[in-house]
């Protein structure tokens, strides 16, 4: 995936339930006309039943660039990804390569799936937080590191899907759906 398709190129995306997206636009923050698809270059990726896009939008009408980052659920729903450009676009190149991208098998049977335990969320008042926002999930600040049992955890990614997500041995999960990995001692 090239940082600079067109999102278009992406389209029509299908969800298992049989609903698919076709088109997708925005308005101009700059002069309110709407900006489709073809006029945004970036990337979109369908893991886990939600639709992942990180784009660059170029107004055909007022030539106002402005960034479009957002979730787009299996119902339609869209939400707003407050991380910057660049960053949301690594988080998703690098789902995109971990294989995250490929929901499981339908016909996976439950024994295989009860194998994958999800990972257990901690709650905000388990942690002392940072004071340094870097944005925003889903309306809920992302602290630059959280402090837990006396150790310190940096911010690693945002979690589309808390339920399935698979942590490793040094990072934990708040209930917010953000991953912070463990700083390493110096």
């Amino acid at each position: 995936m090239s940082k600079l398709d067109k999102i278009s190129q992406f389209l029509p995306i299908r969800f298992r339930n049989g609903d698919r997206i076709q088109q997708f636009a925005k308005k101009c923050p700059h002069c309110d006309k709407t900006v489709s698809a073809t006029h945004m270059f970036g990337i979109a990726a369908n893991i886990n039943e939600r639709v992942l896009l990180a784009a660059q939008a170029e107004c055909p009408h007022c030539q106002f660039r402005f960034p479009v980052t957002c979730v787009i659920t299996a119902q339609k729903r869209v939400l707003r990804v407050a991380l910057p450009l660049w960053l949301y676009r690594m988080y998703i190149q690098m789902l995109s390569r971990s294989g995250q991208k490929t929901p499981p098998p339908e016909n996976a049977s439950h024994q295989a799936t009860a194998e994958v335990a999800p990972s257990s969320a901690i709650s905000m008042e388990q942690v002392t937080t940072a004071v340094e926002t870097l944005g925003s999930y889903l309306d809920k600040p992302i602290f630059a590191w959280i402090r837990r049992n006396g150790l310190i955890y940096d911010f690693e990614r945002v979690c589309a899907n808390p339920a399935t997500e698979q942590l490793a041995d040094d990072e934990c999960l708040l209930e917010a759906g953000l991953v912070y990995k463990r700083r390493a001692a110096d």
